[in-house]
């Protein structure tokens, strides 16, 4: 399980574990879910102007990924296709903290409905 439940480390251990035990998963999924905590990480720069270390799982609540988003859309110029596969990527990794630190659930609770 990841040090502290941070941010970073549970995404290291959803990407270095979790998804790799995934046999359903294909290279072109794994990929986008990557690509979708890439996007994460350039929103959270460019928006909340700290570091990507400074992101704590406390703080991914509905407000923030709501802005993930708005951001994506609006900033980014991506179809609602492509915003359903960043939900999809989202969704994994909220379903994946719910059961690994479950004092995350709050923060996990509406992704994984």
């Amino acid at each position: 399980m990841a040090a502290k439940n941070t941010f970073q480390g549970m995404l290291s251990d959803f990407f270095l574990k979790y998804v790799p035990s995934r046999s359903l998963y294909s290279e072109n999924t794994v990929k986008a879910y990557r690509d979708t905590f890439i996007l994460l990480c350039h929103y959270h720069e460019a928006r909340h102007k700290t570091p990507v270390s400074k992101i704590e799982m406390g703080s991914l609540d509905e407000e923030y990924i709501a802005g993930f988003m708005s951001w994506l859309g609006t900033d980014r110029h991506y179809p609602a296709s492509s915003l359903n596969q960043r939900l999809a990527a989202l969704h994994a990794f909220y379903r994946y903290v719910q059961k690994h630190a479950p004092e995350y659930m709050a923060v996990c609770q509406p992704w994984i409905g």
